[in-house]
């Protein structure tokens, strides 16, 4: 009776406003449910028995509803499957997720065809949760791949319970309406093959040079066709790569889709991904046809939203991990043509070609947050503002409202293309003087060691549980030689081709521990897990030796003879004049008596690594 009463006032209780209305619907498994529905279409999901998505990404059974803006309905009660997805993002507050149907589907039409597999994107590295879709929007720009990733921002209800604005995508897969290369997997060379460059490369991995790939394509299921469809497309790639060593435009062609590499790289450029060579960079090969560059996906951490080296987060200057292939997350197949000057003229004339669609991405950028402000604005109430994220820039941290971050964002492109499109069209790139964000000739010592240092270097895929914290092994760095670029009092092109080999990676130290005594309810034990010149990469794991447990929150202050730089797994209040204050994360509120949690660091330069006076609250 309560709840007939409950659902009668809910309906009764229905606020029409400009803003929004909240609803109520039967649920696909007999419950009722209630949703605000503000600016975006809603995505409700309710899974079996009320079941939560794990971090070893099963699939769980579940039914899904899409109520467009308008407030109708464009799907009701379908069958789906759900999994998280992602790396690193799998142990965010905020969860992305892939949904998967039985026959294909076109949701909110935002494609130009069905899929059975689509994303639902969190964005919770990106607090204006507007840089993917920004990326995706330039993507359909650059006409030289043929396909681009479609999508539509929506707000997204689990169970019953609001997870936030999302980006509904499509997913990057073989498909005639996405990668529509041929399938004919008992075939070698008659295959066609999509490829991932991936640092976590699982599923038929290959590696050249110092990068791993994975074929994303189905293959042969007799071994033998298998591993020769294996060794067919590693060696392809590798012939593509030495191809493009050669310096010779005609030589590239005969193997490469240079367009589709032209576009890729302006794409990846004008965002200045840092992710360009560690994760999510796609290629394919059609059956017969040549090496293809694209889709572009996942670009949460670009356009100024990550420090992670010198430079990386400022709009002028080139992406370093563009130019110098002397860190194990630049990309090879960019650093390679860069050293060409046959590409750098490509790129300047394609660029210019593009200017006048680049330059209405600002634009883009501004409609897209006004017109959906309030999702997204109360997307950023519940989830706040991620000042600690990774390597969040200063001027990032800074922002705390929703008017802020996609200002900022907005502003930030359009620097960044006017920065572009004044040093593309200059004879200093043209002749290799590839210049940073400080007008100066980026070489392999530019960065002073933070070129040398992998994205993550730190990266376990459990950062956060109460074991021993993992030890990362060396940076791999490439050995290949780099073109070192003329000096400015001479530019002859032909100096850009005098090879310069990188000199050696910084080598990481001996993992050094540091523990300190229970001081004030606590203990505390650093482990390094990579160093250079300039700093250092460490796993901090804290011990509750209170007799306490805490419930609600916990607070840690230490006094530390190295700055912070950044923090992750944890929330860094504070770290100066050497006296640090860190807060615990959003899903490790609790830490009984006994019980330990681990978090990871950057720190800056020193000899060595001495944490004292430990408190916990």
């Amino acid at each position: 009776m309560k709840r007939k009463l409950l659902l009668l006032s809910l309906l009764a209780f229905c606020i029409i406003c400009s803003n929004c209305s909240i609803k109520a619907s039967a649920d696909q498994y007999g419950q009722t449910k209630a949703y605000t529905q503000m600016d975006l279409p809603v995505v409700q999901i309710t899974t079996e028995n009320n079941a939560q998505p794990s971090t070893d990404k099963s699939q769980i059974n579940g039914k899904i509803s899409i109520i467009d803006e308008n407030g109708s309905s464009t799907l009701d009660n379908m069958d789906m499957k759900i999994r998280l997805r992602g790396n690193s993002s799998l142990y965010c507050a905020k969860k992305s997720y892939k949904i998967s149907f039985e026959k294909k589907q076109n949701l909110l039409n935002i494609g130009t065809g069905g899929g059975k597999s689509w994303g639902l994107i969190a964005n919770y590295y990106d607090s204006s949760n507007l840089r993917n879709a920004a990326a995706y929007q330039m993507a359909s720009m650059l006409t030289g791949s043929p396909y681009a990733v479609k999508f539509h921002s929506v707000d997204v209800y689990l169970n019953g319970d609001y997870q936030g604005a999302y980006l509904l995508t499509e997913l990057v897969n073989v498909n005639k309406n996405r990668v529509a290369i041929k399938e004919s997997v008992d075939k070698v060379e008659g295959n066609g093959y999509l490829l991932q460059m991936t640092s976590y490369a699982e599923d038929s991995p290959f590696t050249i040079g110092s990068r791993k790939y994975e074929i994303k394509s189905d293959l042969s299921e007799d071994s033998s066709i298998q591993k020769q469809q294996h060794d067919y497309i590693a060696k392809y790639v590798e012939t593509c790569m030495n191809a493009l060593k050669q310096d010779s435009q005609t030589e590239a062609e005969k193997y490469i889709d240079i367009a589709s590499l032209v576009d890729n790289y302006i794409g990846f450029e004008v965002a200045k991904n840092v992710d360009v060579g560690w994760d999510s960079f796609y290629l394919y090969k059609d059956a017969y046809g040549k090496l293809i560059f694209g889709p572009m996906w996942d670009f949460d951490l670009s356009f100024g939203n990550n420090s992670a080296g010198a430079g990386v987060s400022s709009y002028k200057g080139l992406n370093p991990r563009d130019v110098l292939d002397s860190a194990t997350n630049s990309n090879p197949w960019f650093t390679t043509a860069l050293s060409c000057q046959w590409f750098r003229t490509l790129v300047q004339n394609r660029y210019n070609e593009l200017k006048s669609d680049l330059e209405t991405l600002p634009g883009f950028v501004t409609a897209e947050a006004q017109k959906n402000y309030n999702s997204y604005n109360r997307n950023l109430e519940k989830w706040g503002a991620n000042t600690t994220t990774f390597f969040t820039s200063s001027e990032i941290a800074r922002l705390k409202t929703f008017k802020e971050h996609y200002t900022y964002l907005s502003n930030w492109i359009e620097n960044r293309i006017a920065w572009l499109t004044d040093y593309f069209n200059t004879e200093d790139f043209i002749n290799g003087r590839l210049l940073d964000n400080n007008g100066n000739v980026l070489t392999p010592n530019s960065s002073a060691g933070t070129q040398n240092t992998p994205f993550f270097p730190w990266f376990n895929p459990f950062p956060w549980t109460t074991s021993s914290p993992a030890v990362s092994s060396s940076p791999v760095v490439s050995k290949a030689p780099v073109v070192s670029p003329s000096p400015k009092a001479s530019p002859s092109p032909a100096a850009t081709k005098t090879p310069v080999i990188s000199p050696s990676p910084v080598a990481s130290k001996t993992p050094a521990v540091s523990s300190v005594p229970s001081s004030k309810g606590v203990s505390v034990k650093l482990t390094v897990s990579n160093s250079w010149d300039s700093g250092a990469v460490c796993n901090i794991t804290v011990t509750n030796q209170s007799g306490k447990d805490f419930t609600n929150g916990w607070t840690l202050s230490f006094d530390f003879n190295r700055t912070v730089t950044s923090l992750w797994s944890a929330n860094l209040v504070s770290s100066t004049n050497g006296h640090c204050i860190i807060t615990n994360p959003d899903w490790q509120k609790s830490l009984a008596s006994g019980e330990s949690y681990t978090f990871g660091c950057q720190v800056g330069a020193g000899n060595d690594f001495q944490i004292t006076n430990a408190a916990i609250k």
